[in-house]
This record gives C-alpha cells, structure tokens and sequence, in this order.
C-alpha cells in the first residue's frame, strides 16, 4: 500500500499519467467491456434456453422425433437443450436399439473386448498349443 501512495504521490508531481499508463488503463477499461458483453450473452442465452423448457416439455419429450417435422422446434433444438432435460432427450436421441441392460453389457464388454482383437487371442492359442 505504501508503494501505491509513493507512486500517486511521483505521478502527482509529474502533472499527469505517462502515455504507457494511460494505455495499460485503455487496455483494461476494453477487457472488461468485452468481459461484460461476453457475459450478458452467455446469460441471455441461458435464459432463453431456460424459458423453452415449457415447449420442450410438452412438445418435444412426449416424442422428440417431431423436431424433424416441425423447423420451429428444430431450431429450438439447435439453440440447446436445457440442462434439466439433456440426459432424457440424449436418451431418446441417441437410444438402446438392442435394448441393452447394465447387466448385459458388463457380461457382453469381456466378449466385444476378445471379438475385437480376435488375431492377436488366436496367435497367442497357437503358440500355447
């Protein structure tokens, strides 16, 4: 603090701040400009995500496959999903066609493993044999 004082007190008697400091003061006014923009953004987007969940809720979770009929809901899509409803709509979106268990992947993971590097495990049972 003491510091700061002596360095007002110089910049003082000097009659005004030095071009440098002007500059650094310019650079930082900017950076928390664009600091503040970039938030007020991330913010309205958030609400405007937020604000969909009603339409999501009764238009798009029922059947989200109508996202493909309808070009409002698709953009809608596109702007995000909101956090409450990601891991539901993934679910649906990207779904279980085998219809898969946690059971039956822990007991089909080994297999898949063995299936997939099938040359290396038949090499390995000629050698032993």
């Amino acid at each position: 603090m003491a510091d700061w004082e002596a360095m007002m007190k110089q910049s003082r008697a000097a009659g005004s701040f030095s071009g440098r400091t002007i500059v650094a003061i310019s650079d930082l006014l900017l950076e928390e400009k664009r600091r503040k923009a970039l938030q007020e953004r991330r913010l309205a987007r958030e609400l405007k995500i937020e604000q969909s969940i009603y339409i999501w809720e009764k238009e798009i979770l029922p059947d989200w496959r109508v996202v493909h009929k309808n070009p409002n809901l698709r953009r809608l899509w596109w702007n995000g999903i909101p956090t409450k409803l990601r891991a539901s709509m993934w679910q649906q979106a990207v779904g279980n066609a085998l219809a898969l268990s946690k059971g039956g992947c822990c007991i089909y993971k080994p297999l898949s493993i063995l299936y997939a590097n099938r040359d290396y495990v038949s090499r390995q049972l000629q050698e032993l044999s």
